[in-house]
């Protein structure tokens, strides 16, 4: 966990919500802290146990896998899948992305996500 920036990161916040915490018990007043992790964005990062917690296989992927005709085109990235491994798949409003590539960054977010 230590090799991964969101460690660090979530170890500073519990402090920093620890101490508000403390100030809000003696003084009653509220607190608001944000706090910016990394691995809500790509590429996505995690500890191979956040991984195992899911099952790629069982993931569903989209409905719609590419923009709708009433979706505007700004609602659509034009910027490359970008896999773990560092590949780049290509995609377009009307090509989408082969399942295999949806179900592993859905694998991976879930990971990243379960471990923030």
């Amino acid at each position: 966990d230590e090799v991964i920036a969101d460690y660090d990161l979530r170890l500073a916040a519990l402090d920093y919500l620890r101490f508000a915490a403390g100030v809000r018990k003696t003084t009653s007043r509220p607190f608001f802290l944000m706090v910016g992790f990394f691995g809500a964005h790509l590429p996505w990062v995690a500890p191979q146990r956040m991984y195992d917690l899911y099952n790629a296989a069982d993931l569903a992927v989209p409905t719609h896998p590419t923009l709708g005709p009433s979706q505007p085109l700004i609602s659509w990235t034009l910027q490359p899948v970008l896999l773990g491994d560092g590949t780049e798949v290509a995609h377009s409003p009307t090509e989408p992305v082969p399942v295999w590539v949806n179900r592993d960054q859905r694998h991976a977010y879930y990971a990243a996500m379960s471990y923030v």
